[in-house]
């Protein structure tokens, strides 16, 4: 009979399957703000000691524990930018939402609120992450963040009266994100689409009266809820989703300005996720519009009601076109003082880290179910009968019998099956499978066993 110890796998005894693993990632208001002591960060603002601030102040890092201990995990980066130029458009074409007629006024803005080193600042951040996640357009020019995630659609629009120059509105360009980089500690290998929520205040914050998890007040809800089959593609960093805004808390004008009709009645689109990546791009201007114009009431604002003299300063899409964008921005937080100057003013003559701090002490609730995906390849090891009935084993011989035949001279070759080895072509020994108990072979049997190699 063959004396087998080798031998080789074809095709036809291989499996491949695919198994997604999913883990529910939560982040509370009072973990990000609120939990731990504070103490001064590299430029003198007393915040949390999970908090982790640089010299070069170009974004922070949130951990779960205070961030000098060997216990913390890092959780998400958060950062801001502004885009410097917008490709293939005409002066007319680069109008954006509220007050600038173009790009460049939203820079000479930062330039002249926070200096020329904050606003390059902010222009390389948003370089980086449009490099990472847009890639680039047919004439090599740095792609510029989409709210609908359509790159061929018409982004200029007119006003309601047919106005151009500064109350034309680039609808579908997002030129001032904030964004979340989440750790790959909790992001795994994906998002998984349509789980992403997040509950961020929209109110007033005083960090004297305020719970410590986040601002009192409105919230909305910012989530990419049907994302499963509505996700986009055309993205060198994966798939991607648009974020949506709905109401949780609050009263009748939240809804008003979240489900207006100019949005069709599902929700104003407030920004992008990136699935692999584990990046959220939010849309400040839209969160906390810059500038706007008067309208009697919401229905005469083709974008959703920007006006209302009743509506909070400092809330969603509620500037007063009569307030003093100009004014410096009280530095955020600051014990024992409200947050007099609205966050939109941060834009301008704040830091990234005033405008960090300020988001951050806004988010209340934010959680979403991470991905692994587990490959496995599955192995068929077919021992026909005339195969593996004899061992390579020293012990498997004594005084030239077979030992555990038993003193059965006339019996049938046998033994007994422990290990499963696999090895490469050139018989490299590369994984080994053990049995949980010895398996008879003998010439009047066939095993087949099944190895599972996951990766």
């Amino acid at each position: 009979m063959a004396n087998t110890f080798f031998k080789s796998l074809g095709e036809s005894e291989r499996a491949h399957s695919r198994t997604l693993l999913h883990e529910a990632i939560p982040i509370t208001g009072t973990l990000v703000s609120g939990t731990y002591a504070e103490s001064a960060g590299t430029d003198t603002v007393v915040r949390g000691n999970n908090i982790k601030t640089f010299t070069h102040g170009m974004f922070q890092s949130v951990y779960d524990y205070p961030c000098v201990s060997s216990s913390a995990n890092h959780l998400f980066d958060l950062t801001c930018g502004i885009v410097r130029k917008i490709p293939n458009t005409g002066s007319m074409a680069t109008s954006f939402e509220g007050v600038y007629e173009h790009a460049d006024q939203l820079y000479e803005r930062v330039v002249t609120g926070s200096g020329l080193g904050q606003a390059n600042k902010r222009v390389n951040i948003y370089n980086q992450m449009a490099q990472q996640l847009l890639g680039y357009d047919s004439n090599g020019d740095i792609r510029v963040f989409d709210r609908d995630g359509n790159f061929n659609d018409s982004d200029i629009t007119s006003d309601a009266d047919g106005r151009r120059g500064a109350f034309g509105r680039l609808q579908q360009k997002i030129l001032d994100p904030v964004f979340i980089n989440f750790s790959r500690l909790l992001v795994k290998d994906e998002i998984k689409k349509g789980s992403f929520q997040f509950d961020y205040g929209v109110g007033r914050y005083d960090k004297t009266t305020a719970l410590p998890q986040g601002p009192k007040g409105p919230q909305i809800r910012i989530s990419d809820s049907g994302a499963e089959s509505s996700y986009k593609i055309n993205s060198p960093a994966g798939e991607y989703g648009i974020l949506k805004a709905s109401e949780i808390s609050g009263d009748t004008i939240w809804h008003i300005q979240i489900s207006n009709s100019a949005n069709g009645g599902t929700g104003l689109n407030v920004g992008l996720i990136y699935y692999q990546a584990g990046i959220v791009v939010l849309d400040h201007s839209r969160l906390h519009n810059v500038g706007g114009y008067n309208a009697a009431s919401p229905s005469d604002d083709p974008v959703g009601g920007y006006i209302d003299a009743q509506r909070d300063m400092d809330g969603l899409l509620s500037v007063n076109a009569a307030m003093n964008l100009t004014s410096s921005a009280t530095r955020y937080p600051t014990d024992g003082v409200a947050l007099n100057a609205p966050i939109q003013n941060l834009l301008a003559s704040g830091t990234i880290n005033d405008m960090c701090d300020n988001y951050r002490h806004r988010i209340c609730n934010i959680q979403f179910n991470n991905t692994t995906e587990l490959n496995s390849t599955i192995y068929f090891c077919r021992g026909n009968h005339n195969e593996f009935n004899y061992s390579s084993n020293p012990t498997y011989l004594t005084g030239s019998q077979i030992r555990v035949k038993g003193g059965e001279y006339d019996a049938l070759p046998r033994s007994y099956v422990t290990t499963v080895g696999m090895y490469s072509a050139d018989n490299e020994l590369l994984a080994v499978a053990k049995l949980s108990e010895p398996l008879r072979k003998d010439p009047t049997n066939e095993l087949t066993l099944r190895v599972r190699l996951d990766y």
